[in-house]
């Protein structure tokens, strides 16, 4: 927390040292450019390598976390009842244990950053807009419920999306299993032209449905 606390504070001084370069510039004085230049060069190192800790750190953190989840999802594989595992196709929960948690993985590495970051930019430029005109800053706030709406429609229709190319990538997962397991009894009944097809068909329905996910975030993103 303290590593994303200083990143985003070093991104508000940049602009403030422009602000202050071209005030010193309008008003004849040069003396301090130097110094502005030395600090904007200083801050941006000191960003990139808490930035490049943090990554670090992160990874780690998650990395192991995504160990210990795996290690949890396979331990309690093995004590459900052999009706679940006669219910549920064994991609299916290939597809749990694999792409799942590695979702949940990325989803934690991104999530606490992102929400510690935003938090303290948001605050941190609320305050500024505030302190430079207060005017301005009211009207700009007032297009926060209108975001929040559209944000809130676009987060369920992704939400969706990614539900859909998960499970069609069980099913995929099922199909490839099904023959490596299966392979004899495949090319005994002559059945590779088929299954191929099968295959293929699974494997482009994950395309076809990863692709209308990202046509949604690009209308949205545009």
């Amino acid at each position: 927390i303290l590593m994303h606390l200083i990143v985003t504070g070093l991104t508000f001084v940049s602009p403030f040292l422009i602000g202050w370069v071209v005030d010193d510039i309008s008003n004849g004085r040069f003396d301090h450019l130097v110094g502005y230049a030395l600090l904007t060069v200083a801050a941006a190192l000191l960003g990139g390598l808490i930035s490049l800790l943090r990554t670090w750190t992160h990874t780690r953190a998650t990395g192991h976390a995504m160990w210990d989840m795996r290690a949890y999802v396979f331990d309690t594989l093995q004590r459900l009842s052999i009706g679940y595992h006669e219910r549920e196709s064994s991609g299916q929960i290939i597809s749990r244990a694999i792409e799942d948690i590695r979702h949940v993985g990325g989803f934690y590495r991104m999530v606490t950053s992102m929400i510690v970051e935003l938090t303290v930019a948001s605050l941190t430029a609320l305050g500024v807009m505030f302190y430079l005109n207060w005017k301005l800053a009211l009207w700009s706030i007032s297009t926060f419920p209108l975001a929040a709406f559209l944000t809130a429609r676009f987060a369920g229709r992704v939400r969706a999306g990614h539900f859909t190319v998960r499970e069609q990538f069980g099913r995929m997962t099922t199909v490839l299993q099904e023959n490596i397991s299966g392979a004899r009894v495949v090319r005994a009944f002559a059945q590779e032209h088929p299954q191929i097809e099968k295959f293929h068909d699974n494997s482009y329905g994950i395309i076809s449905k990863l692709m209308a996910t990202v046509r949604l975030w690009t209308f949205y993103g545009s």
